[in-house]
């Protein structure tokens, strides 16, 4: 029986129902990991962050003649997304 259902029947808050049952030992059902949205997409980001990781354009400022500028958290954007797409996520 579902927590919600319990607590409702005994008119007590659903996280009291929790508390006691994990008190009592009894282990809570893992939810199984939902789909994301962007889930579709991640081989194409994956494919435009192999090309692209390293380097991002940012306007500077006018007389500053760099246009390149190295960004360390695209790298680890780009390393969660393709280890998420060869795990089958």
């Amino acid at each position: 029986m579902a927590r919600w259902t319990i607590s409702s029947q005994l008119g007590v808050h659903h996280t009291t129902v929790q508390r006691v049952l994990q008190h009592a030992g009894v282990e809570s059902k893992a939810l199984a990991p939902r789909p994301s949205m962007a889930d579709p997409f991640v081989p194409f980001i994956v494919e435009q962050l192999e090309k692209f990781a390293a380097t991002v354009t940012i306007p500077l400022p006018p007389g500053d003649h760099r246009d390149l500028v190295f960004v360390p958290h695209a790298l680890s954007t780009y390393d969660a997304l393709k280890k998420d797409s060869t795990d089958g996520h």
